[in-house]
């Protein structure tokens, strides 16, 4: 379910402002992140059989709903927390 998450946030294009280099810290960051939002989150991915199909439109399941706000949440406050590190090391 992990791994659905990141391949699903790649597609669905939450990784492209992204640098490669930042891909570890944001995965790894990633999976505590969307437990705090949702423990049971895993599990819902896993039993989910529409999960990823049609996100972003009225079909999506209630589950691809869930993930794609945690990772708008999560990519935000990824790409503002690391544009904050370089301002400071400016």
């Amino acid at each position: 379910a992990k791994q659905a998450m990141v391949i699903f946030a790649a597609n669905e294009g939450f990784l492209t402002k992204l640098e490669v280099e930042e891909l570890g810290a944001y995965e790894k960051e990633l999976y505590p992140f969307a437990e705090s939002k949702d423990e049971e989150i895993w599990d819902k991915i896993k039993g989910d059989s529409k999960f990823g199909k049609k996100a972003r439109s009225d079909d999506q399941s209630d589950v691809t709903a869930q993930v794609v706000s945690i990772l708008e949440e999560y990519t935000a406050n990824f790409i503002a927390s690391r544009d904050e590190e370089e301002a400071a090391a400016e």
